[in-house]
């Protein structure tokens, strides 16, 4: 990996998730098109497109974590995905975090989220979401003054 200039693209998946497919194509070798292909369609990855090289948000690969204790008071509106009476899936939250990405590249004017383990601020052009996966929830709160609600909400 290093001989090949790839030992940066994979400190970069191993800390903030995001892979470029040169690594992937290395890693992958011949199946890379089909692995790929397979992973967006799952959503266990998203196509990142803040970048000027051509890479992959993989979520489950993200180590570092935050915690919100008052949202809030920083966002309006909020719902939740409320699983405390029933089996909370893994890899629900990073899933969503994947389907989202890939709406906020929609918008060309999208700043590059912050994401953690347990959180992600996202944006969708100049509205700003931040999804928690809080024990047995997955909590999404939008910016106040959103014009955009009803988009986000058909998500």
């Amino acid at each position: 990996i290093n001989k090949l200039g790839l030992a940066t693209d994979l400190q970069r998946l191993l800390e903030i998730g995001i892979c470029s497919h040169d690594l992937l194509e290395y890693l992958w070798k011949t199946h890379f098109r089909f692995l790929l292909d397979l992973a967006r369609r799952t959503l266990l990855m998203s196509d990142w497109g803040f970048d000027h090289e051509p890479s992959c948000l993989i979520p489950c690969m993200i180590t570092s974590s935050k915690k919100y204790d008052n949202a809030e008071s920083e966002y309006g509106l909020s719902f939740v995905f409320d699983f405390s009476q029933t089996f909370f899936p893994l890899g629900v939250f990073q899933r969503l975090v994947c389907l989202c990405v890939s709406y906020s590249r929609l918008y060309t004017t999208s700043q590059a989220p912050t994401l953690y383990q347990e959180s992600c601020t996202l944006f969708w052009g100049s509205e700003e979401i931040l999804i928690q996966d809080v024990k047995d929830n997955i909590k999404v709160t939008i910016s106040k003054g959103n014009s955009k609600v009803s988009e986000i909400l058909r998500i």
